[in-house]
Protein backbone atom coordinates (compact mmCIF):
# COMPACT_ATOMS: atom_id res chain seq x y z
CA UNK A 1 0.00 0.00 0.00
CA UNK A 2 2.70 2.36 0.75
CA UNK A 3 4.36 1.55 -2.34
CA UNK A 4 1.61 2.27 -4.18
CA UNK A 5 0.95 5.51 -2.35
CA UNK A 6 4.25 6.69 -3.08
CA UNK A 7 3.70 5.94 -7.08
CA UNK A 8 0.58 7.90 -7.16
CA UNK A 9 2.06 10.76 -5.10
CA UNK A 10 4.72 10.54 -7.46
CA UNK A 11 1.94 10.97 -10.51
CA UNK A 12 0.57 14.09 -9.49
CA UNK A 13 -0.06 16.96 -11.79
CA UNK A 14 -0.14 20.46 -10.16
CA UNK A 15 -2.04 22.58 -12.88
CA UNK A 16 -1.67 26.56 -12.39
CA UNK A 17 -4.35 28.65 -10.83
CA UNK A 18 -7.93 28.69 -12.46
CA UNK A 19 -7.13 25.18 -14.06
CA UNK A 20 -8.25 21.75 -13.17
CA UNK A 21 -6.99 18.47 -13.83
CA UNK A 22 -8.84 16.02 -16.22
CA UNK A 23 -7.14 12.78 -17.06
CA UNK A 24 -3.52 13.80 -16.33
CA UNK A 25 -3.70 16.92 -18.20
CA UNK A 26 -4.68 20.88 -17.02
CA UNK A 27 -7.77 22.52 -18.32
CA UNK A 28 -9.48 25.88 -17.74
CA UNK A 29 -12.44 26.10 -14.81
CA UNK A 30 -14.89 26.82 -17.33
CA UNK A 31 -14.38 23.80 -19.48
CA UNK A 32 -14.85 21.53 -16.55
CA UNK A 33 -18.03 19.92 -15.68
CA UNK A 34 -19.11 17.00 -12.77
CA UNK A 35 -15.21 16.19 -13.89
CA UNK A 36 -15.14 16.18 -17.00
CA UNK A 37 -14.12 18.50 -20.33
CA UNK A 38 -17.50 19.91 -22.16
CA UNK A 39 -19.16 16.88 -20.99
CA UNK A 40 -16.99 14.97 -23.31
CA UNK A 41 -19.37 16.67 -25.67
CA UNK A 42 -17.03 19.18 -27.48
CA UNK A 43 -13.73 20.60 -27.33
CA UNK A 44 -12.38 23.60 -24.83
CA UNK A 45 -11.09 26.52 -27.28
CA UNK A 46 -10.11 30.03 -25.68
CA UNK A 47 -11.38 28.82 -22.15
CA UNK A 48 -15.18 28.11 -23.51
CA UNK A 49 -16.29 24.74 -24.69
CA UNK A 50 -17.15 24.85 -28.24
CA UNK A 51 -19.88 21.96 -27.77
CA UNK A 52 -20.70 18.78 -30.90
CA UNK A 53 -22.97 19.18 -33.50
CA UNK A 54 -26.91 19.43 -32.22
CA UNK A 55 -25.49 20.50 -28.89
CA UNK A 56 -25.48 23.42 -26.98
CA UNK A 57 -23.33 25.23 -23.99
CA UNK A 58 -25.28 25.71 -20.63
CA UNK A 59 -24.36 26.30 -17.43
CA UNK A 60 -23.91 22.65 -16.97
CA UNK A 61 -21.90 22.12 -19.69
CA UNK A 62 -22.43 21.12 -23.50
CA UNK A 63 -25.66 19.21 -23.70
CA UNK A 64 -28.24 18.43 -26.36
CA UNK A 65 -30.12 21.65 -28.02
CA UNK A 66 -33.52 20.60 -27.16
CA UNK A 67 -32.53 20.74 -23.18
CA UNK A 68 -31.19 24.08 -23.16
CA UNK A 69 -33.16 27.07 -23.36
CA UNK A 70 -32.82 30.62 -24.27
CA UNK A 71 -30.89 31.58 -20.89
CA UNK A 72 -28.64 28.90 -21.49
CA UNK A 73 -29.96 27.00 -18.67
CA UNK A 74 -30.56 23.33 -18.19
CA UNK A 75 -34.17 22.85 -18.07
CA UNK A 76 -34.84 26.26 -16.99
CA UNK A 77 -32.82 24.51 -14.12
CA UNK A 78 -35.64 22.45 -12.64
CA UNK A 79 -35.35 18.93 -14.75
CA UNK A 80 -33.51 16.43 -16.23
CA UNK A 81 -32.07 16.00 -19.79
CA UNK A 82 -33.61 12.66 -21.37
CA UNK A 83 -33.84 10.94 -24.50
CA UNK A 84 -36.76 9.46 -25.51
CA UNK A 85 -36.68 6.41 -27.33
CA UNK A 86 -40.12 6.38 -28.88
CA UNK A 87 -39.86 9.81 -30.27
CA UNK A 88 -35.87 9.41 -30.78
CA UNK A 89 -35.40 12.55 -29.47
CA UNK A 90 -34.24 14.34 -26.07
CA UNK A 91 -36.45 15.76 -23.95
CA UNK A 92 -36.64 17.91 -20.25
CA UNK A 93 -38.33 15.69 -17.73
CA UNK A 94 -39.36 18.36 -15.37
CA UNK A 95 -39.73 18.49 -11.65
CA UNK A 96 -42.92 17.92 -9.75
CA UNK A 97 -44.92 21.17 -10.08
CA UNK A 98 -42.88 22.59 -13.55
CA UNK A 99 -44.36 21.44 -16.96
CA UNK A 100 -42.11 21.20 -20.10
CA UNK A 101 -42.64 23.84 -22.83
CA UNK A 102 -40.09 23.13 -25.44
CA UNK A 103 -36.21 23.51 -23.63
CA UNK A 104 -37.24 25.01 -20.56
CA UNK A 105 -38.90 23.31 -17.39
CA UNK A 106 -41.62 26.12 -16.90
CA UNK A 107 -43.80 26.90 -13.42
CA UNK A 108 -47.54 27.22 -14.08
CA UNK A 109 -47.71 30.47 -12.35
CA UNK A 110 -45.36 31.82 -15.57
CA UNK A 111 -47.42 30.65 -18.26
CA UNK A 112 -50.35 32.18 -19.77
CA UNK A 113 -52.15 32.26 -23.61
CA UNK A 114 -49.02 28.99 -23.86
CA UNK A 115 -46.55 32.22 -23.57
CA UNK A 116 -43.89 32.19 -21.12
CA UNK A 117 -43.92 35.69 -19.58
CA UNK A 118 -46.14 36.80 -22.57
CA UNK A 119 -42.55 35.89 -24.13
CA UNK A 120 -41.10 39.26 -23.00
CA UNK A 121 -39.64 38.26 -19.02
CA UNK A 122 -37.82 35.71 -17.51
CA UNK A 123 -40.17 33.19 -15.03
CA UNK A 124 -37.92 33.65 -11.31
CA UNK A 125 -38.52 32.27 -7.54
CA UNK A 126 -39.18 35.57 -5.43
CA UNK A 127 -37.41 35.49 -2.46
CA UNK A 128 -40.29 33.30 -0.22
CA UNK A 129 -38.95 30.83 -3.35
CA UNK A 130 -42.09 31.08 -5.53
CA UNK A 131 -42.30 31.23 -9.51
CA UNK A 132 -43.43 34.61 -10.97
CA UNK A 133 -42.31 36.67 -13.82
CA UNK A 134 -39.54 39.16 -13.81
CA UNK A 135 -40.78 42.05 -16.48
CA UNK A 136 -38.16 44.04 -18.41
CA UNK A 137 -38.97 47.52 -18.04
CA UNK A 138 -41.15 48.09 -21.50
CA UNK A 139 -43.54 45.54 -19.96
CA UNK A 140 -45.79 44.95 -16.55
CA UNK A 141 -48.29 43.30 -15.03
CA UNK A 142 -48.25 39.63 -13.61
CA UNK A 143 -47.54 38.20 -16.88
CA UNK A 144 -45.25 40.93 -18.67
CA UNK A 145 -49.29 41.32 -20.89
CA UNK A 146 -48.50 45.28 -21.37
CA UNK A 147 -46.62 47.85 -22.17
CA UNK A 148 -45.54 50.06 -19.53
CA UNK A 149 -45.33 53.56 -19.17
CA UNK A 150 -41.87 54.08 -20.70
CA UNK A 151 -42.64 51.77 -23.60
CA UNK A 152 -44.58 52.32 -26.79
CA UNK A 153 -46.73 49.83 -28.56
CA UNK A 154 -46.07 49.05 -31.66
CA UNK A 155 -48.79 47.88 -34.64
CA UNK A 156 -48.21 44.37 -34.30
CA UNK A 157 -48.85 44.93 -30.38
CA UNK A 158 -45.26 45.10 -29.48
CA UNK A 159 -43.68 46.73 -26.75
CA UNK A 160 -40.26 48.89 -27.50
CA UNK A 161 -37.95 51.53 -26.15
CA UNK A 162 -38.83 54.85 -27.95
CA UNK A 163 -35.49 55.10 -28.68
CA UNK A 164 -36.52 52.54 -31.46
CA UNK A 165 -39.39 54.65 -33.32
CA UNK A 166 -38.84 56.93 -36.00
CA UNK A 167 -41.06 59.92 -36.91
CA UNK A 168 -42.06 59.92 -40.25
CA UNK A 169 -42.68 63.35 -42.51
CA UNK A 170 -46.37 63.11 -41.44
CA UNK A 171 -45.82 63.28 -37.94
CA UNK A 172 -46.57 59.17 -37.56
CA UNK A 173 -43.48 57.29 -36.29
CA UNK A 174 -42.56 53.99 -36.91
CA UNK A 175 -40.72 50.98 -35.20
CA UNK A 176 -37.06 50.98 -36.72
CA UNK A 177 -38.61 53.82 -39.53
CA UNK A 178 -40.58 50.60 -40.95
CA UNK A 179 -37.68 48.65 -42.13
CA UNK A 180 -36.35 46.00 -38.89
CA UNK A 181 -37.51 45.47 -35.74
CA UNK A 182 -36.37 46.46 -32.30
CA UNK A 183 -34.74 43.89 -30.10
CA UNK A 184 -32.38 43.96 -26.69
CA UNK A 185 -29.16 42.45 -28.17
CA UNK A 186 -27.91 42.42 -24.28
CA UNK A 187 -29.92 40.38 -21.76
CA UNK A 188 -28.29 41.93 -18.61
CA UNK A 189 -28.86 44.97 -19.56
CA UNK A 190 -32.58 45.11 -20.73
CA UNK A 191 -31.84 49.47 -21.14
CA UNK A 192 -29.99 48.88 -24.47
CA UNK A 193 -32.22 48.54 -27.48
CA UNK A 194 -30.79 48.32 -31.58
CA UNK A 195 -32.93 47.61 -34.51
CA UNK A 196 -32.27 44.42 -36.30
CA UNK A 197 -32.86 45.81 -40.09
CA UNK A 198 -34.64 44.49 -43.23
CA UNK A 199 -32.95 42.98 -46.10
CA UNK A 200 -31.46 46.12 -48.33
CA UNK A 201 -31.79 48.96 -45.57
CA UNK A 202 -29.16 50.24 -43.57
CA UNK A 203 -28.78 51.19 -39.69
CA UNK A 204 -28.43 54.81 -39.15
CA UNK A 205 -28.96 57.01 -35.94
CA UNK A 206 -26.86 54.45 -33.89
CA UNK A 207 -28.60 51.39 -34.86
CA UNK A 208 -31.62 52.62 -33.87
CA UNK A 209 -33.48 52.97 -37.15
CA UNK A 210 -33.32 51.58 -40.41
CA UNK A 211 -33.17 53.57 -43.91
CA UNK A 212 -33.27 52.01 -47.41
CA UNK A 213 -30.05 51.64 -49.42
CA UNK A 214 -31.79 53.28 -52.66
CA UNK A 215 -31.85 56.96 -50.18
CA UNK A 216 -28.11 56.69 -48.59
CA UNK A 217 -25.68 58.62 -50.30
CA UNK A 218 -23.14 57.84 -47.85
CA UNK A 219 -23.36 55.43 -45.38
CA UNK A 220 -19.61 56.53 -43.63
CA UNK A 221 -21.69 59.94 -42.95
CA UNK A 222 -24.69 58.57 -42.49
CA UNK A 223 -26.18 61.02 -45.09
CA UNK A 224 -29.51 60.67 -46.80
CA UNK A 225 -30.64 61.81 -50.40
CA UNK A 226 -27.46 63.75 -50.15
CA UNK A 227 -29.19 66.18 -47.29
CA UNK A 228 -31.58 67.68 -50.03
CA UNK A 229 -34.42 65.50 -49.64
CA UNK A 230 -36.18 63.12 -47.55
CA UNK A 231 -36.78 59.06 -48.40
CA UNK A 232 -40.38 58.16 -48.60
CA UNK A 233 -41.28 54.66 -50.04
CA UNK A 234 -37.43 53.52 -50.48
CA UNK A 235 -37.05 56.88 -52.82
CA UNK A 236 -35.74 59.99 -52.51
CA UNK A 237 -37.95 62.84 -52.55
CA UNK A 238 -35.97 66.00 -53.68
CA UNK A 239 -35.99 69.52 -52.97
CA UNK A 240 -37.34 71.46 -55.80
CA UNK A 241 -33.50 72.59 -57.05
CA UNK A 242 -32.11 68.95 -56.95
CA UNK A 243 -32.48 65.62 -58.54
CA UNK A 244 -30.95 62.36 -59.02
CA UNK A 245 -31.86 59.23 -57.67
CA UNK A 246 -30.47 60.21 -54.34
CA UNK A 247 -30.73 64.06 -55.03
CA UNK A 248 -27.43 64.33 -55.83
CA UNK A 249 -27.60 66.50 -58.63
CA UNK A 250 -28.43 70.11 -58.76
CA UNK A 251 -31.00 71.41 -61.83
CA UNK A 252 -29.66 73.34 -64.57
CA UNK A 253 -31.19 74.94 -67.06
CA UNK A 254 -30.68 72.86 -71.10
CA UNK A 255 -31.30 73.60 -74.47
CA UNK A 256 -34.51 73.08 -76.39
CA UNK A 257 -32.01 69.89 -77.74
CA UNK A 258 -30.34 68.71 -74.45
CA UNK A 259 -31.89 67.10 -71.19
CA UNK A 260 -30.39 67.56 -67.98
CA UNK A 261 -28.91 64.01 -67.19
CA UNK A 262 -26.36 63.27 -64.13
CA UNK A 263 -25.85 67.05 -63.51
CA UNK A 264 -24.80 67.83 -66.89
CA UNK A 265 -27.08 69.24 -70.29
CA UNK A 266 -26.47 66.30 -72.78
CA UNK A 267 -27.71 65.78 -76.68
CA UNK A 268 -31.36 64.14 -76.54
CA UNK A 269 -29.71 62.12 -79.20
CA UNK A 270 -27.27 60.44 -77.02
CA UNK A 271 -29.97 59.90 -74.56
CA UNK A 272 -30.77 55.85 -74.76
CA UNK A 273 -34.16 54.55 -76.00
CA UNK A 274 -33.78 51.95 -72.67
CA UNK A 275 -32.99 54.14 -69.65
CA UNK A 276 -33.02 50.79 -67.29
CA UNK A 277 -29.23 50.82 -66.73
CA UNK A 278 -26.52 52.59 -64.78
CA UNK A 279 -26.43 55.09 -66.49
CA UNK A 280 -28.91 56.95 -69.48
CA UNK A 281 -26.38 58.05 -71.14
CA UNK A 282 -25.06 55.83 -74.31
CA UNK A 283 -26.69 53.31 -71.98
CA UNK A 284 -23.70 54.05 -69.49
CA UNK A 285 -20.82 52.65 -72.04
CA UNK A 286 -19.72 55.24 -74.30
CA UNK A 287 -19.57 59.30 -74.25
CA UNK A 288 -21.59 61.78 -75.85
CA UNK A 289 -19.85 63.41 -78.77
CA UNK A 290 -21.54 66.30 -80.75
CA UNK A 291 -24.68 64.36 -80.29
CA UNK A 292 -23.49 60.98 -81.30
CA UNK A 293 -22.42 58.03 -78.84
CA UNK A 294 -18.66 57.12 -79.00
CA UNK A 295 -18.90 53.82 -77.53
CA UNK A 296 -16.33 52.19 -74.98
CA UNK A 297 -13.89 49.06 -76.06
CA UNK A 298 -16.04 46.21 -76.84
CA UNK A 299 -19.52 48.15 -77.60
CA UNK A 300 -20.92 49.09 -80.43
CA UNK A 301 -23.24 52.13 -81.31
CA UNK A 302 -27.01 51.03 -81.98
CA UNK A 303 -28.69 54.31 -83.63
CA UNK A 304 -27.29 57.67 -82.18
CA UNK A 305 -27.88 56.73 -78.55
CA UNK A 306 -27.44 53.34 -77.62
CA UNK A 307 -24.07 51.32 -76.67
CA UNK A 308 -24.28 47.59 -77.07
CA UNK A 309 -22.08 44.45 -76.50
CA UNK A 310 -20.11 43.46 -79.47
CA UNK A 311 -21.20 39.61 -78.36
CA UNK A 312 -24.99 40.87 -78.55
CA UNK A 313 -24.54 41.47 -82.40
CA UNK A 314 -26.21 39.03 -84.67
CA UNK A 315 -26.54 39.44 -88.55
CA UNK A 316 -26.00 43.40 -87.79
CA UNK A 317 -28.93 43.37 -85.69
CA UNK A 318 -29.43 43.38 -81.97
CA UNK A 319 -30.18 40.22 -80.21
CA UNK A 320 -32.60 39.17 -82.77
CA UNK A 321 -36.15 37.83 -80.98
CA UNK A 322 -34.73 38.53 -77.21
CA UNK A 323 -32.85 41.04 -75.67
CA UNK A 324 -29.29 41.90 -74.34
CA UNK A 325 -28.31 41.65 -70.92
CA UNK A 326 -25.44 43.51 -69.93
CA UNK A 327 -23.40 42.83 -66.75
CA UNK A 328 -20.35 45.18 -66.22
CA UNK A 329 -18.17 45.17 -69.42
CA UNK A 330 -20.17 42.06 -71.18
CA UNK A 331 -23.37 41.03 -72.49
CA UNK A 332 -25.33 37.80 -73.42
CA UNK A 333 -28.79 37.50 -75.52
CA UNK A 334 -31.83 36.63 -73.25
CA UNK A 335 -34.22 35.13 -75.58
CA UNK A 336 -37.97 35.79 -75.54
CA UNK A 337 -40.43 33.17 -74.43
CA UNK A 338 -40.65 30.38 -77.07
CA UNK A 339 -36.60 30.46 -78.36
CA UNK A 340 -34.15 28.56 -77.31
CA UNK A 341 -30.26 30.67 -77.19
CA UNK A 342 -27.26 29.05 -78.09
CA UNK A 343 -24.04 30.48 -78.90
CA UNK A 344 -25.82 34.02 -78.84
CA UNK A 345 -28.29 33.39 -81.46
CA UNK A 346 -31.73 32.70 -80.35
CA UNK A 347 -33.74 29.88 -82.49
CA UNK A 348 -37.51 29.25 -82.78
CA UNK A 349 -38.13 26.21 -80.60
CA UNK A 350 -40.97 25.17 -83.42
CA UNK A 351 -38.03 25.21 -85.80
CA UNK A 352 -35.83 22.91 -83.76
CA UNK A 353 -35.84 19.37 -84.23
CA UNK A 354 -33.03 18.08 -82.21
CA UNK A 355 -31.02 19.91 -79.49
CA UNK A 356 -27.17 19.30 -79.18
CA UNK A 357 -25.19 19.98 -75.79
CA UNK A 358 -22.34 21.21 -77.30
CA UNK A 359 -23.34 22.27 -81.10
CA UNK A 360 -25.88 24.77 -82.39
CA UNK A 361 -29.57 23.01 -82.71
CA UNK A 362 -30.71 20.96 -86.04
CA UNK A 363 -33.37 23.10 -87.67
CA UNK A 364 -36.39 21.94 -89.63
CA UNK A 365 -35.02 18.09 -90.18
CA UNK A 366 -32.42 20.19 -92.28
CA UNK A 367 -34.58 19.57 -95.17
CA UNK A 368 -35.37 23.40 -95.20
CA UNK A 369 -34.93 27.09 -94.02
CA UNK A 370 -36.27 28.49 -90.43
CA UNK A 371 -38.20 32.52 -90.46
CA UNK A 372 -36.44 33.07 -87.19
CA UNK A 373 -39.34 35.98 -87.14
CA UNK A 374 -41.91 33.73 -87.73
CA UNK A 375 -40.79 31.29 -86.51
CA UNK A 376 -41.76 28.55 -88.96
CA UNK A 377 -40.45 26.15 -91.52
CA UNK A 378 -39.90 26.90 -95.27
CA UNK A 379 -39.37 23.15 -96.38
CA UNK A 380 -37.14 22.22 -99.77
CA UNK A 381 -39.38 21.24 -102.25
CA UNK A 382 -39.54 17.66 -101.81
CA UNK A 383 -40.69 18.06 -98.09
CA UNK A 384 -43.40 19.12 -96.48
CA UNK A 385 -45.52 19.34 -92.92
CA UNK A 386 -44.56 21.97 -90.05
CA UNK A 387 -40.72 21.01 -89.16
CA UNK A 388 -40.29 19.14 -92.88
CA UNK A 389 -41.20 15.72 -91.82
CA UNK A 390 -43.24 14.76 -94.43
CA UNK A 391 -43.14 14.70 -98.08
CA UNK A 392 -43.79 17.27 -100.51
CA UNK A 393 -46.58 17.24 -103.04
CA UNK A 394 -44.17 16.64 -105.88
CA UNK A 395 -42.54 13.59 -103.87
CA UNK A 396 -43.31 10.15 -102.18
CA UNK A 397 -41.90 8.44 -99.21
CA UNK A 398 -39.81 5.34 -100.48
CA UNK A 399 -37.94 3.29 -98.54
CA UNK A 400 -37.89 5.83 -95.96
CA UNK A 401 -36.87 8.64 -98.19
CA UNK A 402 -38.50 11.28 -100.14
CA UNK A 403 -37.80 10.49 -104.30
CA UNK A 404 -38.95 13.27 -106.60
CA UNK A 405 -42.07 11.87 -108.94
CA UNK A 406 -39.50 12.63 -111.20
CA UNK A 407 -37.49 9.47 -110.68
CA UNK A 408 -40.25 7.29 -110.01
CA UNK A 409 -41.67 4.77 -112.54
CA UNK A 410 -45.15 2.99 -111.80
CA UNK A 411 -45.11 0.14 -114.01
CA UNK A 412 -46.47 -1.70 -110.74
CA UNK A 413 -48.87 -1.41 -108.16
CA UNK A 414 -46.14 0.85 -105.67
CA UNK A 415 -43.68 3.75 -107.29
CA UNK A 416 -39.83 2.05 -107.79
CA UNK A 417 -36.89 4.33 -108.19
CA UNK A 418 -35.59 4.47 -111.58
CA UNK A 419 -37.31 1.23 -112.28
CA UNK A 420 -35.41 -0.58 -109.83
CA UNK A 421 -31.98 0.18 -111.90
CA UNK A 422 -30.64 3.65 -111.20
CA UNK A 423 -30.29 6.66 -108.68
CA UNK A 424 -31.78 9.89 -108.47
CA UNK A 425 -29.66 12.61 -108.78
CA UNK A 426 -30.41 16.28 -109.15
CA UNK A 427 -29.03 18.78 -111.31
CA UNK A 428 -28.40 21.85 -109.37
CA UNK A 429 -27.85 24.02 -112.29
CA UNK A 430 -31.17 23.37 -113.95
CA UNK A 431 -33.28 22.26 -110.90
CA UNK A 432 -34.40 18.65 -112.16
CA UNK A 433 -33.99 15.48 -110.89
CA UNK A 434 -33.31 12.60 -112.94
CA UNK A 435 -32.26 8.97 -113.43
CA UNK A 436 -28.35 8.00 -113.41
CA UNK A 437 -28.89 4.40 -114.50
CA UNK A 438 -26.53 1.12 -114.03
CA UNK A 439 -24.18 -0.21 -116.66
CA UNK A 440 -25.93 -1.92 -119.01
CA UNK A 441 -29.21 0.36 -118.50
CA UNK A 442 -30.09 3.42 -120.36
CA UNK A 443 -32.47 6.31 -119.69
CA UNK A 444 -35.23 7.04 -121.68
CA UNK A 445 -37.29 9.87 -119.46
CA UNK A 446 -36.37 10.85 -116.10
CA UNK A 447 -37.98 8.24 -114.41
CA UNK A 448 -36.79 5.57 -116.57
CA UNK A 449 -34.08 3.02 -116.63
CA UNK A 450 -34.30 -0.06 -119.00
CA UNK A 451 -32.21 -2.70 -120.21
CA UNK A 452 -30.63 -2.07 -123.52
CA UNK A 453 -31.49 -5.23 -124.49
CA UNK A 454 -34.95 -4.45 -124.67
CA UNK A 455 -34.36 -1.25 -126.96
CA UNK A 456 -34.62 -0.78 -130.71
CA UNK A 457 -31.78 1.53 -132.47
CA UNK A 458 -33.12 4.39 -134.24
CA UNK A 459 -31.63 3.22 -138.36
CA UNK A 460 -28.52 4.91 -138.72
CA UNK A 461 -27.32 5.42 -135.02
CA UNK A 462 -26.32 4.43 -131.82
CA UNK A 463 -29.46 5.90 -130.02
CA UNK A 464 -31.60 3.75 -128.77
CA UNK A 465 -35.51 4.61 -129.63
CA UNK A 466 -38.21 2.66 -127.79
CA UNK A 467 -39.09 0.06 -125.19
CA UNK A 468 -39.91 -3.23 -127.08
CA UNK A 469 -40.88 -1.93 -130.38
CA UNK A 470 -43.70 -0.05 -128.00
CA UNK A 471 -45.22 -2.98 -128.29
CA UNK A 472 -44.67 -4.51 -124.66
CA UNK A 473 -42.27 -3.78 -121.84
CA UNK A 474 -38.95 -5.11 -120.44
CA UNK A 475 -38.77 -7.52 -117.88
CA UNK A 476 -35.75 -5.42 -116.35
CA UNK A 477 -33.96 -8.10 -113.81
CA UNK A 478 -34.26 -10.51 -116.95
CA UNK A 479 -33.23 -7.31 -119.43
CA UNK A 480 -36.28 -9.63 -122.28
CA UNK A 481 -39.46 -7.73 -123.99
CA UNK A 482 -42.48 -9.36 -122.49
CA UNK A 483 -44.81 -8.50 -125.49
CA UNK A 484 -47.91 -7.46 -126.26
CA UNK A 485 -50.54 -10.30 -127.83
CA UNK A 486 -50.16 -10.78 -131.11
CA UNK A 487 -46.59 -9.10 -131.02
CA UNK A 488 -43.59 -11.24 -131.34
CA UNK A 489 -39.46 -10.57 -131.69
CA UNK A 490 -36.66 -9.63 -129.63
CA UNK A 491 -38.01 -5.88 -129.27
CA UNK A 492 -41.80 -7.07 -130.09
CA UNK A 493 -40.67 -5.78 -133.72
CA UNK A 494 -42.91 -8.60 -135.34
CA UNK A 495 -46.80 -8.42 -135.69
CA UNK A 496 -48.82 -11.42 -136.64
CA UNK A 497 -50.73 -9.48 -140.24
CA UNK A 498 -52.98 -10.47 -143.20
CA UNK A 499 -51.59 -12.65 -146.00
CA UNK A 500 -49.39 -11.00 -148.28
CA UNK A 501 -48.42 -7.99 -145.47
CA UNK A 502 -45.44 -7.69 -143.18
CA UNK A 503 -45.32 -5.58 -139.87
CA UNK A 504 -42.98 -2.12 -140.03
CA UNK A 505 -41.94 -0.86 -137.07
CA UNK A 506 -44.20 2.53 -136.68
CA UNK A 507 -46.41 1.46 -139.39
CA UNK A 508 -48.27 -1.38 -138.55
CA UNK A 509 -48.89 -4.00 -141.07
CA UNK A 510 -48.20 -2.83 -145.06
CA UNK A 511 -48.40 -4.94 -148.13
CA UNK A 512 -45.08 -6.95 -149.07
CA UNK A 513 -44.94 -4.84 -152.19
CA UNK A 514 -44.59 -1.29 -150.76
CA UNK A 515 -41.80 -2.53 -148.40
CA UNK A 516 -38.28 -1.16 -149.13
CA UNK A 517 -35.56 -3.47 -147.68
CA UNK A 518 -31.91 -2.22 -147.23
CA UNK A 519 -28.78 -3.41 -146.82
CA UNK A 520 -28.66 -3.44 -143.22
CA UNK A 521 -31.45 -4.99 -142.44
CA UNK A 522 -33.67 -1.56 -141.93
CA UNK A 523 -37.33 -1.63 -143.58
CA UNK A 524 -39.49 1.43 -144.51
CA UNK A 525 -42.36 2.04 -146.22
CA UNK A 526 -42.16 3.28 -150.02
CA UNK A 527 -38.48 4.51 -149.08
CA UNK A 528 -40.02 6.51 -146.13
CA UNK A 529 -40.93 9.02 -148.75
CA UNK A 530 -44.81 7.82 -149.82
CA UNK A 531 -47.81 5.72 -148.50
CA UNK A 532 -49.08 2.69 -149.14
CA UNK A 533 -52.44 2.80 -150.83
CA UNK A 534 -54.07 -0.33 -152.34
CA UNK A 535 -50.88 -2.40 -152.46
CA UNK A 536 -49.09 0.36 -154.46
CA UNK A 537 -46.82 3.34 -153.33
CA UNK A 538 -48.02 7.10 -153.84
CA UNK A 539 -45.44 9.07 -153.68
CA UNK A 540 -45.12 12.51 -151.60
CA UNK A 541 -43.50 15.93 -152.61
CA UNK A 542 -41.44 15.75 -155.32
CA UNK A 543 -40.44 12.23 -155.09
CA UNK A 544 -41.12 9.71 -158.13
CA UNK A 545 -41.60 6.28 -158.31
CA UNK A 546 -39.17 3.85 -158.88
CA UNK A 547 -38.95 -0.20 -158.72
CA UNK A 548 -41.82 0.07 -156.79
CA UNK A 549 -40.70 2.62 -153.78
CA UNK A 550 -40.28 6.18 -153.96
CA UNK A 551 -36.87 8.04 -154.45
CA UNK A 552 -35.83 11.61 -154.34
CA UNK A 553 -34.99 12.97 -157.65
CA UNK A 554 -30.88 13.70 -155.40
CA UNK A 555 -30.91 10.18 -155.60
CA UNK A 556 -31.51 10.01 -159.54
CA UNK A 557 -29.17 12.57 -160.61
CA UNK A 558 -32.55 13.77 -162.66
CA UNK A 559 -32.52 10.32 -164.98
CA UNK A 560 -35.85 9.41 -164.38
CA UNK A 561 -35.11 5.75 -165.02
CA UNK A 562 -32.14 5.32 -163.29
CA UNK A 563 -29.96 3.88 -162.37
CA UNK A 564 -30.45 5.09 -158.34
CA UNK A 565 -27.45 6.56 -157.08
CA UNK A 566 -25.80 5.98 -160.11
CA UNK A 567 -25.70 1.91 -159.16
CA UNK A 568 -23.02 2.89 -156.47
CA UNK A 569 -25.33 2.81 -153.40
CA UNK A 570 -28.74 3.04 -152.25
CA UNK A 571 -31.17 6.02 -151.37
CA UNK A 572 -32.62 6.35 -147.92
CA UNK A 573 -34.69 9.01 -146.74
CA UNK A 574 -34.01 10.89 -149.84
CA UNK A 575 -30.34 10.80 -149.67
CA UNK A 576 -27.36 8.31 -151.50
CA UNK A 577 -26.24 5.94 -149.34
CA UNK A 578 -23.25 3.38 -149.51
CA UNK A 579 -25.00 0.11 -149.62
CA UNK A 580 -23.07 -2.44 -147.22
Amino acid sequence: MLFATFLLGASAITCPKDEVEVDGACYPETCVFDGTVCNNKGKCEDNACVCDFRYLLSDKGCYPTECVDTLSHLCSDHGTCVYDDQWKIYTCDCEEGFMGFGSSCVHPNCMKDDAVCSYYGECADDENGVPHCVCPYVTEGEYCERCSDVAVATADDRCVDPTCMTEQPDGTSLECNGHGYCFVPNVDDDHTWMCICDFGTFPMNSGLSCVSLMCISDTAKEEICSNHGVCLNDKCACDDDYTGDRCEYKKKDCGVDEEFVEGDCVAKTCISSDRDHNSPVCTGHGKCDDGVCQCDKGFTRVGTNDCVPESCINDGRLCPNGYCSIRGTSGQCVCNDGYYGFGGVCYPESCITKKFTHNPPLLCRDRGECDFDMGICKCDWLYGGIDCGDCGVHSKLLHGECVPDSCLSSVSPEPVMCRGHGNCFEDSYLGVHFCSCEQNYVSIDTDTCIHKNCMTQRPGGDDFGTECSGNGYCDNNAGACVCDPDFSGKHCEEKKCPSGQKYVYGEGCVSTRCITKYSDGQETVCGGLGDCVDGKCVCRGTSIPYAGACVSQACLNGNPDGPVCDGKGECVNGVCRNSS
